[in-house]
């Protein structure tokens, strides 16, 4: 099933950057279709979307050096999205020493980036994430939780991958309801 999602970005509203991952996470999951509409242009691929919001709402670091950072992460979460297994295991550990010394993706920032919320909101509904093995990647379970307590962004992307999951589930079941009704009359 292929839905048509549309981020319409109001520069006033900080809530299109929390809602940002959870739109990506489905988009590429579903094989449902995205794009943001910001009345001058258009974007339809989801990382170009991450990319311009990061921009736009300063979540893009402050160099070319930090930029390329927030893009090499921003990849990353679209291989974590496909990976399972021993895949998934491989691209976990990478993160976990990569974290060793960080708390955010990003670097040495102290604050979240746009790589935090792409990465947080692909392994958050993750089924393969159980605590059993978040507790294996120790920098990877920190790094976790400290998005979970200093960012209410987090909490909020969480809820939004939720709620978009549970409505593309909706939408497929009544498309799918829609056209058993039509075979049976």
């Amino acid at each position: 099933t292929i839905m048509a999602l549309t981020l319409t970005l109001n520069k006033t509203a900080p809530a299109s950057i929390k809602l940002a991952g959870a739109f990506t996470q489905v988009a590429t999951k579903d094989g449902s279709k995205l794009s943001l509409d910001e009345g001058d242009f258009s974007l339809n691929r989801p990382a170009a979307i991450l990319r311009h919001l990061a921009k736009e709402f300063n979540m893009y670091g402050d160099s070319v050096a930090q930029n390329a950072e927030v893009d090499h992460w921003i990849d990353a979460s679209f291989k974590l999205m496909t990976a399972s297994g021993d895949a998934l295991n491989t691209q976990l550990a990478a993160m976990d020493n990569a974290m060793k010394r960080r708390t955010y993706l990003l670097g040495n920032a102290h604050t979240p980036s746009m790589a935090d919320i792409a990465v947080y909101a692909v392994l958050r509904p993750c089924s393969d994430l159980t605590d059993d093995v978040i507790a294996s990647y120790p920098s990877l379970a920190r790094w976790m939780a400290v998005c979970e307590k200093t960012s209410t962004a987090f909490a909020d992307v969480a809820k939004s991958v939720a709620e978009a999951a549970s409505s593309a589930g909706k939408s497929a079941d009544q498309k799918s309801k829609g056209k058993k009704d039509k075979k049976d009359k």
